[in-house]
């Protein structure tokens, strides 16, 4: 059985540029899965700069806060973003 990190390879090494829905939703199932999601690792991995990340996490943080009331939170001792519930 193939995990999702395996697949996310394999389709940035095809596609090699991914869009931008497609890295949002992949942040979003990311902290809905209740990961650490690390800014550096994630950035490297879909090819996307500090600042995108930080733009793409404030959409995500908007869409939890209006509509399940949850917030994400940084963690300096993980060094990575969380959903806090």
């Amino acid at each position: 059985m193939t995990n999702t990190k395996e697949i996310q390879k394999v389709l940035f090494k095809k596609f090699k540029k991914v869009n931008k829905t497609y890295v949002v939703l992949i942040l979003y199932d990311m902290l809905k899965q209740k990961k650490v999601v690390k800014i550096n690792y994630f950035c490297q991995a879909y090819g996307i700069s500090i600042p995108t990340f930080r733009r793409y996490l404030s959409l995500i943080r908007e869409y939890l806060w209006e509509n399940y009331l949850l917030t994400v939170t940084y963690d300096r001792e993980k060094s990575g973003y969380y959903i806090v519930e």
